[in-house]
């Protein structure tokens, strides 16, 4: 069977990075995020993609579902590195009146490499996080706050409703697109050439499409909410976790090992504080 992958889609798995707590993988990754970014040299970038490629393998997630939910992002990432290409520096190729730079090859293939893998290790965390315990770990990070008094209560309330509301958005993802995909074979089952049609066709049956497609949103959000009013709903209400699990082992080594690539992508920047001279690596 074919497997495809959306954005916000949970894949349910026996894995080590399925069973690890959301608070831990929040952590981890907020830390490989910022190391992303903070990553200066080509080598730093292709090692924590290769991070993020590894981590994949190890969740058991298929890299050629997973490399096609880069595709609607694909003409933007091309078209930066494109642009990039002409930057200023030394002089590398000349096409006609465009100049082409060193320092714009290194730009280009930094963005070909960096927000790929930006995005597959945010994807990464929401293919092995599911909605509930995502949107739980988010709320546990803002429980701190209400120890700072009524300003930090009202603080920690509001951030609650944006977790929940967050996590409800990426619960509804796959379902918007799962009803979709039920309106398109309903049209296919009728006979219509939804895609083998010429295109001005095949557009008007897209335009037929839509008014089913919006009333199967608005009739599963009209399920939600009558679910939500029945257990009681309230915003801004602290959430009463069903079970409070500790860090264990496995968590603990996660966290230090994505705390070691931190040290090793910061150590010119700790160094330089220290007044150590520059490494050599």
């Amino acid at each position: 069977m074919k497997t495809e992958l959306l954005l916000g889609q949970y894949l349910s798995r026996q894995t080590f990075l399925h069973r690890l707590d959301p608070r831990s993988k929040l952590l981890i990754a907020l830390l490989l995020t910022i190391d992303l970014m903070k990553a200066q040299w080509p080598w730093e970038v292709l090692g924590l993609g290769a991070l993020a490629l590894l981590g994949m393998g190890a969740a058991r997630v298929p890299l050629r579902a997973a490399l096609k939910t880069l595709r609607p992002i694909l003409f933007l990432i091309a078209f930066s590195a494109v642009m990039n290409l002409t930057a200023p520096g030394t002089r590398w190729i000349e096409v006609g009146p465009v100049t082409l730079t060193r320092t714009g090859l290194v730009l280009a293939m930094d963005t070909l490499t960096r927000i790929p893998a930006l995005i597959l290790l945010a994807s990464l965390l929401v293919w092995t996080t599911s909605p509930g315990a995502l949107a739980e770990g988010l709320a546990s990070a803002v429980r701190p706050l209400e120890q700072l008094g009524r300003p930090g209560r009202a603080t920690a309330a509001s951030l609650r409703d944006v977790v929940f509301f967050a996590g409800l958005a990426l619960r509804l993802i796959p379902q918007v697109h799962q009803s979709f995909r039920q309106v398109r074979t309903s049209f296919l089952a009728r006979g219509l050439e939804v895609d083998t049609g010429p295109a001005r066709v095949r557009w008007r049956y897209l335009a037929e499409m839509i008014v089913p497609w919006l009333v199967a949103i608005l009739r599963s959000a009209d399920d939600i909410s009558l679910a939500l009013t029945a257990r009681g709903y309230r915003r801004g209400a602290a959430p009463t976790p069903l079970y409070v699990q500790p860090w264990s082992r496995r968590e603990i080594l996660s966290v230090a090992a994505a705390g070691l690539v931190t040290l090793w992508v910061w150590r010119h920047t700790f160094v330089g504080l220290l007044g150590i001279a520059a490494l050599p690596f």
